[in-house]
Parts: C-alpha cells; structure tokens; sequence
C-alpha cells in the first residue's frame, strides 16, 4: 500500500511540476527571421557616426551588428543597428 501511495505522488508531483513550467518567450526577432539585405549585397548606411554616408558591403549581421566592408576584400567593420538611420540599396555602377 506505502509503495502505491508513494508512486501515485509522484506521479502527481510529475504532473504538476510539468503544468507550472514557464514557457520560453522570445521578444526579438531571431537572426534570419527578416533582414532588408543579404550578405554580399552593397547597401548605403546613413548613420549617425562620424561619417554618416556610407556604402557598405555586407559581410555578416550578428547579434545587432552589420559587418560592413568598403569592398569585398576588406576586414569588415562593425556597425551596430542601432545607429543605422537608414538603409537603401547602392546605385549599380
């Protein structure tokens, strides 16, 4: 009889340990969910550093910031989103 009452609590702590579970929440946008770019596309950034016009080749975006490159065999440098004003396509030349 112990050993019954025993499993049947248990059972019933599983069972209520499962129902309170916190659900995970994600409030941001996940890195690939939506990007106005793609990685080797040449955008313009207006943003506001120092230089505030800027053509950009797209290296990479993680974690906030845009890997940005003056042409395809340059580091990248990192720019965070947050100063990016505003972002359109680079005139074809």
């Amino acid at each position: 009889m112990r050993k019954s009452l025993a499993a049947v609590l248990f059972a019933g702590g599983l069972v209520l340990g499962y129902a309170a579970r916190t659900v995970p929440v994600s409030a941001q946008l996940r890195n690939g969910e939506f990007l106005p770019f793609n990685n080797g596309e040449t955008v313009r950034l207006k943003v506001d550093l120092p230089e505030s016009l800027r053509l950009c080749v797209v290296t990479q975006v993680l974690n906030g910031f845009i890997g940005c490159a003056a042409d395809r065999t340059a580091p990248p440098r990192w720019i965070n989103l947050r100063n990016v004003q505003e972002i359109t396509p680079a005139p074809e030349r």
